[in-house]
């Protein structure tokens, strides 16, 4: 088995700010990883956190690591894959975890969960402050 050439940084992020901070390339030498990892035939990843909440819940839960590939132009969007985002629209701010849809409008991307008793939410493409694709998930069965 061939591992992945980098170990990927896992970040010990939980506020909104330290995400959209983490994912630009200015700011992220200031957060220091709180462990590496390395997994076979892993693919290429910026950095790992773990995930909060349950939207994309039963595929992603509370508590689950993702690894995710930074987007440093939406044009590469790959629409219908689940990617980390932080929004900032009409001055509040919002991260979250899920799939991205084409919108009907133009200049709007729409949100979708897993989870059925989450609502799809549209917002303009501009409002997205820093994306992710999210390559892989980490999930532990036990605590112990």
């Amino acid at each position: 088995m061939r591992c992945s050439p980098l170990p990927v940084p896992l970040y010990d992020i939980d506020a909104t700010a330290g995400v959209k901070q983490l994912l630009c390339d200015t700011v992220r030498q200031r957060h220091i990883p709180i462990e590496l990892i390395s997994l076979p035939d892993m693919p290429h990843c910026d950095g790992a956190l773990r995930i909060t909440g349950d939207s994309m819940y039963p595929l992603l839960k509370s508590g689950d690591l993702v690894l995710y590939k930074e987007i440093h132009d939406k044009s590469n969007i790959i629409w219908g894959e689940m990617y980390l985002a932080a929004i900032r629209h009409r001055g509040d701010e919002y991260f979250f975890a899920k799939y991205i849809q084409r919108s009907d409008r133009e200049g709007y991307i729409r949100f979708v969960s897993e989870n059925r008793h989450h609502q799809p939410v549209e917002f303009p493409t501009e409002s997205i402050v820093a994306i992710a694709l999210i390559k892989a998930c980490i999930r532990f069965q036990s605590a112990f």
